[in-house]
């Protein structure tokens, strides 16, 4: 019975330190996780503090490893811009000087403000040079029948010396025409007219997107 008794207080005493083992774990993680947390929003300070020292305060910085880090970042923000203007480009669309809407490259008016915009000429392509040298290749004179000495060909065949074997009569042509079923009258169908994708300028009558603003040709407000 003793033995008994000793065997339980083992086993609980067991079962408490587990218990206890798994509530400092489970409040170690949480403590790990509010210092992950912490050590998360200082970098975001940090970001910040640079952030207000490049935009307002680099006037009055003369450490050379802060004036270092700054020309390196308004290189990357220049080719970042060189970049979306080659993007915009291959898109064909440019932002609007204005307003800021990205608008297609070709129009004369922003749809949206209807600010009058710059195009830009297009290159024109190099004309190919006239006194470019054509090179034309001789072409081999041709054989006069005359001067090919065929081999005696066999005689010709006449056709009244073929015998074609019998041919099948036609068969006779029923004299009673077969009608054809008549066929069930077409009920038209009528489909609903979808509500019209474009919208016509009322100056000049350059077609517009449905909802356009402005008439991207002229500048005409749409109604």
């Amino acid at each position: 019975m003793a033995f008994l008794n000793k065997l339980g207080e083992k086993i609980s005493s067991g079962a408490s330190a587990v218990s206890d083992s798994a509530k400092k774990m489970a409040e170690t993680n949480k403590l790990n996780a509010r210092i992950n947390s912490d050590l998360a929003e200082v970098n975001k300070k940090y970001i910040e503090i640079g952030r207000a020292v490049k935009l307002r305060l680099m006037e009055g910085i003369t450490d050379s490893e802060v004036i270092r880090l700054a020309g390196e970042i308004d290189a990357l923000l220049a080719e970042v811009a060189q970049l979306n203007e080659q993007v915009n480009v291959l898109k064909g669309v440019k932002k609007c000087g204005n307003c800021g809407a990205m608008i297609n490259a070709d129009v004369m008016f922003c749809p949206s403000c209807g600010s009058k915009q710059e195009v830009k000429a297009q290159p024109e392509q190099a004309a190919p040079s006239e006194a470019a040298e054509v090179t034309v290749q001789e072409t081999p004179k041709a054989i006069q029948p005359e001067t090919v000495q065929s081999e005696a060909a066999p005689e010709a065949i006449q056709p009244e010396n073929i015998q074609s074997e019998a041919e099948p009569e036609a068969a006779p042509a029923s004299a009673e025409a077969v009608s054809e079923p008549e066929q069930p009258a077409v009920q038209p169908v009528i489909e609903e007219q979808p509500a019209p994708a474009f919208v016509f300028c009322t100056e000049c009558g350059h077609k517009e997107a449905a909802g356009t603003k402005f008439c991207s040709e002229c500048g005409n407000k749409l109604d």
